[in-house]
């Protein structure tokens, strides 16, 4: 039904489906002709990998389009902690058609649904995301319509209280407790080394490339306490960008200089500070710690 209705607006500019889309139709063939969509600049899928594998294959969108799939993971794959097996295959699914913009510059997105300052709960996040793009500018743009800059977005959504209560889980999935989790970096790593594995279908999604890695944090957007489980994902990176610290006491900036003193992330040239309310001379101080040529700054 949804793709009869896309063929009758061949000037659609913006496309957003959340939960919207019914059963696929496997009556549609599949030697149909793609909807034409020249015009569509963003799109915007939330919903099962099943419907997004029926729906992006029926549209045909232009290469300087924002995608931005948006996907549930699965109850089984939480509860037998496979992150990265459903991560390698949304990008290889989602990430491989034309137009991606690369991996130069990607954003983390980590939300909870109650605001925290622990560095060691182990309440499941509602949603991580992850913007890609070639430049800083772009990848603030993130799911935002308005925005005309070139980047994509994954993000995953995990079941847990705000999710149940739209779309309760099935009867085969109601016994998973999903309720905790090993560590957010756990999850994060496992996402990442997803990511990553799926390189060798979608050459573009390659974490190598990344030369800025944006952390967000703060309200509902939780800090990493450890950065271990990134290091190996991103051997090239050369900007970490780390928000939500705001002195050199905080335990996200010990995180990200414990992984800097045992010397890892070789290329790393700067670490930027933006929410940094200490004084200047603190950085003049972090340098000297980690004892290597790392430039800090807001």
């Amino acid at each position: 039904m949804m793709v009869l209705v896309l063929r009758r607006c061949p000037v659609l500019e913006e496309l957003a489906l959340q939960m919207v889309l019914g059963p696929p139709n496997s009556n549609t063939a599949d030697t149909e002709l793609p909807v034409s969509l020249p015009r569509l600049r963003f799109f915007l899928l939330c919903d099962e990998m099943i419907r997004w594998r029926y729906l992006r294959p029926k549209l045909s969108i232009p290469e300087s389009a924002s995608i931005h799939p948006d996907l549930i993971l699965p109850r089984q794959d939480m509860y037998f902690d496979c992150y990265d097996r459903f991560a390698e295959e949304a990008a290889r699914e989602c990430l491989s058609w034309p137009g991606f913009p690369t991996c130069r510059v990607i954003i983390l997105h980590y939300q909870v649904i109650t605001p925290t300052d622990s560095a060691r709960d182990r309440v499941a996040p509602e949603l991580v995301r992850i913007a890609f793009a070639s430049g800083e500018e772009d990848a603030w743009g993130e799911k935002d319509p308005e925005q005309k800059t070139r980047r994509w977005t994954l993000t995953f959504r995990i079941p847990g209280r705000v999710l149940e209560t739209r779309y309760p889980p099935g009867p085969l999935d109601a016994h998973l407790n999903v309720k905790r989790i090993n560590s957010p970096e756990d999850v994060v790593g496992s996402i990442f080394r997803g990511i990553a594995q799926a390189s060798a279908h979608a050459p573009l999604v390659d974490l190598t490339a990344t030369e800025v890695l944006i952390v967000k944090a703060g309200g509902r957007l939780r800090h990493m306490a450890e950065y271990h489980s990134l290091t190996c994902c991103f051997p090239n990176l050369t900007t970490l960008v780390v928000y939500g610290v705001f002195d050199r006491n905080f335990y996200a900036l010990k995180g990200v200089l414990r992984e800097l003193c045992d010397g890892r992330w070789l290329n790393l040239e700067q670490v930027r500070l933006p929410d940094y309310i200490g004084q200047d001379c603190d950085f003049d101080w972090l340098e000297k710690f980690v004892a290597r040529a790392i430039k800090f700054s807001k």
